[in-house]
């Protein structure tokens, strides 16, 4: 047998064998890259609707805060409805993070909803003017960017210099740092301004 027809043969076997090969490679590796854009794109997605759920809560926090009531626990007080909606989707937006976020922002997670029960029974304890409950925000504030600083993180974002969501806190907790393991609380500095939203 002519040796240039033999390694024609050969040659077209391993061509055959091969074609099907690297397509069933390029395939796979363009599958895993299309499930890895899915999962990250509903992991912002769920951090997203976290932040929209903890700005919910915190805005019902407040009107908690200010409510004149003298017996706030009442449940007949106008605010339960509209707190019970925001805690709602606050758990809920909780639940659907958790099936995509890192255990570090899984920790975040549970530390934002235990801040935010104490807030609940700070906001009940008084009627409170806005710019004197602030500072009561100041922890929340601080968790929930770095939530957001985590949650950028785990999705390939670039890093921010973002020490608390609130814009009026000059002076949050050091970044980072769990709520229950800080020694001493900062003396807050904040804004006066406006009606202490």
């Amino acid at each position: 047998m002519d040796p240039a027809l033999v390694g024609a043969i050969v040659g077209a076997c391993v061509a055959g064998l091969l074609t099907p090969i690297g397509s069933i490679v390029v395939v796979t590796v363009q599958s895993r890259q299309a499930q890895q854009d899915r999962h990250r794109a509903a992991h912002l997605a769920a951090a997203a609707e976290v932040l929209n759920a903890l700005q919910h809560l915190n805005r019902e926090l407040i009107n908690v805060a200010r409510d004149p009531s003298p017996d706030k626990a009442d449940a007949s007080n106008e605010f339960w409805a509209d707190l019970h909606q925001a805690a709602t989707r606050w758990n809920a937006a909780r639940y659907a993070a958790a099936l995509y976020c890192s255990q570090r922002e899984l920790d975040l997670l549970a530390e934002l909803d235990t801040e935010t029960d104490e807030l609940l029974g700070k906001a009940m304890s008084k009627e409170w003017l806005s710019r004197d409950f602030r500072p009561h925000r100041q922890q929340l504030g601080a968790l929930a960017a770095s939530f957001l600083r985590e949650a950028r993180a785990a999705s390939g974002q670039v890093a921010l210099q973002l020490p608390s969501l609130w814009a009026w806190d000059t002076s949050p907790p050091p970044a980072y740092l769990p709520a229950r393991s800080q020694t001493a609380a900062p003396t807050p500095k904040v804004r006066q301004d406006g009606d202490g939203r």
